[in-house]
């Protein structure tokens, strides 16, 4: 038999990991008695004898007993240590899959209110923020509009500017109006991108090329009042870029961001 005070403190432990009453009875019977059948558990317990299968089936699941074959079934306590390690890794895999869950919920609940939020609190709708375009070219023409607006200066920066002729008779008269225009691209075998970066000079505008892994932004930015831009995700399973909706915003936060993002480019040449 197991001593009274050892007893008494493995009820306590089995009970905080999750044992009912009636489990803890049956388990320590079987403990201390060895193999045994419903009726002997019975006697020895006082586990009603209608409680005593659904006992030792929750305590079968749970990899603490055999279920011996025979007539009269009787059950087994499964060696301790490698009963409660298995009971251990059972337990942290489903805690395991509860926090994923936990995790998926919480980001998705975030991510569902983060406007409610900014609406409510902060008197700001999320699209005074940033206005999607449903499509590059959508976004090309919007881009024209805000060149045309220009009165300063014009930052553009791209991967291969193949929208260049959109804006090209447009910046070219910005530059006569004394308006600055900076445009940076990435270095590039493409030969249509090649010849934009020679009609470019020839135009004489300003213009950087950049290591083609130095930025995957290409966006265009008009007095530090008005950005669009677009963000360009790679896979690394694939060749290929995925492009992101592209986005515009009057927010001066963000404007500030790219702005900054776009003259740590310009001098990185320099560097």
């Amino acid at each position: 038999m197991v001593m009274s005070d050892t007893s008494n403190e493995i009820e306590t432990r089995l009970r905080t990991i999750g044992l009912t009453k009636y489990e803890i009875k049956a388990y320590l019977g079987l403990l201390n008695h060895g193999d045994l059948s419903a009726d002997e558990l019975k006697e020895i317990t006082d586990i009603p004898l209608a409680r005593i299968y659904d006992t030792m089936d929750q305590l079968s699941t749970m990899g603490l007993i055999n279920i011996l074959a025979g007539r009269p079934r009787k059950f087994r306590v499964v060696v301790p240590q490698l009963a409660f390690t298995q009971l251990q890794q059972s337990k942290k895999e489903e805690t395991n899959t509860k926090l994923e869950e936990f995790n998926a919920n919480c980001s998705k609940i975030s991510t569902l209110i983060e406007g409610i939020y900014l609406e409510r609190h902060t008197q700001l709708s999320p699209d005074e923020l940033l206005e999607p375009f449903f499509s590059l070219e959508e976004a090309e023409i919007h881009t024209k509009e805000m060149v045309e607006t220009a009165k300063k200066e014009i930052f553009i920066f791209s991967r291969l500017f193949y929208w260049y002729d959109i804006v090209e008779d447009t910046l070219n008269e910005k530059i006569k109006n004394g308006v600055s225009v900076k445009i940076i691209m990435q270095e590039s075998n493409d030969p249509k991108a090649n010849k934009i970066l020679d009609k470019l000079r020839k135009n004489d505008i300003e213009v950087r090329v950049v290591p083609e892994d130095a930025t995957l932004v290409r966006g265009t930015i008009i007095d530090n009042k008005q950005a669009l831009f677009v963000i360009w995700a790679s896979s690394p399973q694939e060749n290929t870029k995925k492009v992101y909706r592209p986005l515009y915003s009057e927010n001066l936060g963000i404007i500030q961001i790219i702005s900054n993002n776009f003259k740590w480019l310009w001098n990185l040449k320099h560097e």
